[in-house]
């Protein structure tokens, strides 16, 4: 056990340097956390203190802030418009220490931006009340995915590993994404994915990392409602299946508080959750895939990049808004795993 943890915590120890490509569905995530201090005269609508007014990485770029805090060398591809939005997304990037020459800026297109507003009762917790986004866009113009092949070509040959962060932003197209398979597999290189509704497009990658609902989505389970909840067998059902009708190396599939199950061609294992506490799981799945590429990048096998993610996971769910784990706190949840 004491050797399983030193093992694993030797391959965090890698992650420092490594060259991972994120391309992906770029959004500023807004948040303004309110208190409620009284009914409002017009329309009685509840009145707020706005206590709180924050901007973070949102979609592809909080993958692209996991990476980066994990200690990877991030080069993002993706899509912007030319407004304010932009500017603050690209400010927060700056904050992070993540380069954004390889973004393409479309003139013709809205920057993705979530507003996102918190608000509570005195001496209560925070709860989300309303959730606004921008006018979903529509999907990159031809000459826009050229743009996008050129910055890929460009950088590839020295990636350890390419993520594909799918966030329903317009960027992802069936052309780009078999032209980025067809080079991470001509180079060798790992291939990554994670979609909120193009997981069955994922053909030919090497791994993707959906939760069990995306994963359900992708195989159109009938009968499907967003509220269901996807029992451990069908998730193992839903998992090979999956990893055989993409044609995949495997897939590692979370399932929220019941942990994740790891699939490859032919084995799968069950992890159990590793948090001790959940405060807000906004993101939780971003951790999960930036940790599990880094960690395939860095050496591990599947099954203990799983863990590794796992690891990732439980200290990213400890945090509020959009959050991110640092080698030294994933180092110290594996300290204490158990398999």
């Amino acid at each position: 056990m004491i050797q399983e943890a030193k093992d694993l915590k030797g391959l965090v120890s890698r992650f420092r340097k490594k060259k991972i490509m994120l391309i992906g569905d770029l959004y500023l995530d807004e948040y303004l956390y309110g208190t409620a201090v009284n009914i409002s005269r017009e329309g009685h609508a509840l009145e707020s203190r706005i206590e709180k007014h924050e901007f973070a990485l949102g979609g592809a770029a909080n993958t692209a802030n996991n990476l980066k805090r994990l200690g990877a060398e991030v080069t993002v591809i993706g899509v912007a418009g030319d407004d304010f939005v932009k500017n603050i997304l690209f400010a927060k990037f700056r904050q992070s220490r993540i380069k954004t020459g390889s973004i393409v800026i479309d003139k013709k297109r809205k920057t993705n931006h979530y507003i996102k507003i918190r608000g509570k009762a005195p001496h209560t917790g925070y709860q989300l009340k309303e959730l606004l986004r921008t006018p979903q866009n529509s999907m990159i113009t031809k000459e826009t995915e050229l743009a996008l092949m050129q910055k890929i070509k460009k950088s590839i040959k020295r990636m350890d590993a390419i993520v594909v962060t799918e966030q329903m932003g317009g960027a992802i197209t069936q052309g780009l994404l078999a032209r980025i398979t067809s080079l991470a597999n001509q180079h060798n290189i790992p291939i990554i994915g994670d979609s909120r509704s193009k997981m069955g497009a994922f053909m030919n990658f090497s791994f993707i990392t959906p939760n069990d609902f995306e994963a359900a989505f992708a195989l159109e389970i009938p009968g499907l409602n967003m509220a269901d909840e996807i029992g451990k067998e069908q998730a193992m059902l839903i998992g090979k299946r999956i990893v055989h009708e993409l044609n995949l190396k495997g897939a590692l599939i979370t399932r929220g508080k019941d942990g994740m199950i790891m699939f490859n061609r032919n084995t799968m294992f069950s992890l159990p959750s590793y948090a001790d506490e959940i405060v807000d799981v906004t993101g939780a799945g971003d951790t999960v895939t930036a940790a599990f590429a880094l960690a395939l990048a860095a050496g591990a096998s599947p099954e203990r990049a799983a863990v590794i993610s796992n690891a990732a996971a439980a200290v990213a769910v400890k945090k509020p808004g959009t959050a991110a784990a640092t080698p030294k706190e994933v180092m110290e949840v594996l300290t204490h795993v158990k398999r």
